[in-house]
């Protein structure tokens, strides 16, 4: 397959009910696909960073995919689709399924730009954060997968610091190994793809029975299959902000989660590395 955008058919018949206004496939560049499960108090402010965003309305739309959410997350995305600068368009997951890779998979069968950012509900970005993809894509018009920045906030207290450098370590890790052409390590907060690498690489398809791996698995094929063509976005503009763990506990908790997938590396820089974590 050569390195180069697939063309898809545009399926929608015309603007979503959800939608104020209808963008062109030919105009979008991106399609942010984003998980969400009982982000109403979250949401509200990844919406208003989106619409501060400096790349112009008309080059990417937002898909949020409501995981069974109880509280008010699909009435406040549906709400907010009539009043938001972008389009916006609220997905639901049927009853049998459930997990971030199957919202993330439903938001991506309705998207329609070549390129599929990722990010988390309970993220703040920066008004210049898809720019920041925008201008790699013009130095890397070959690129096929895009890590990003991830930056832990929290109060500020020892506990944080060492939290904060300790992740910190983990991102610049992720960046160097990419730099180096042998990946190891990303961000499903922060995270880009082309959509024609990822059908090329069959998606999530034979890793979609475990619970986390949207983005390392993703990574690590789209690498084997399109050496060279995953790149790490080194600009600040590109930061995503999203909370610390709260404890001790909770901290040992999400990194056991993560290591979990060593066992299913096929590198063995990418197990040790998990082993590490």
């Amino acid at each position: 397959m050569k390195n180069e955008e697939l063309v898809t058919e545009n399926k929608e018949e015309g603007p979503s009910a959800n939608s104020s206004f209808f963008i062109p496939h030919s105009s979008l560049q991106f399609s942010l696909l984003i998980a969400a499960r009982n982000e109403a108090s979250s949401l509200p402010q990844l919406l208003r960073d989106l619409a501060a965003q400096t790349l112009p309305a008309a080059q990417f739309d937002v898909l949020i995919a409501d995981d069974h959410s109880t509280d008010a997350t699909a009435a406040l995305v549906s709400a907010a689709a009539s009043e938001t600068g972008f389009q916006l368009r609220l997905i639901s997951l049927p009853a049998a399924e459930t997990g971030k890779k199957a919202a993330l998979q439903a938001a991506l069968q309705v998207a329609r730009a070549p390129w599929l950012v990722c990010t988390d509900a309970d993220c703040r970005l920066g008004p210049g954060w898809l720019a920041a993809y925008a201008a790699l894509l013009s130095r890397q018009p070959l690129a096929n997968f895009i890590s990003g920045p991830v930056l832990l906030t929290g109060p500020d207290s020892g506990f944080m610091t060492l939290m904060g450098l300790e992740f910190a370590g983990l991102v610049g890790v992720g960046a160097a190994c990419l730099g180096r052409r042998k990946p190891t390590m990303c961000n499903g907060a922060n995270l880009a793809y082309r959509r024609a690498a990822f059908e090329a690489v069959g998606g999530y398809a034979d890793n979609a029975h475990l619970a986390s791996g949207d983005d390392e698995f993703l990574l690590h094929k789209i690498h084997a299959a399109f050496p060279g063509t995953a790149h790490f976005l080194t600009d600040a503009a590109a930061i995503a902000r999203t909370a610390a763990p709260t404890s001790l506990g909770a901290l040992l908790r999400q990194r056991v989660r993560w290591a979990s997938k060593w066992r299913h590396y096929q590198s063995a820089a990418s197990r040790h590395l998990a082993l590490l974590v």
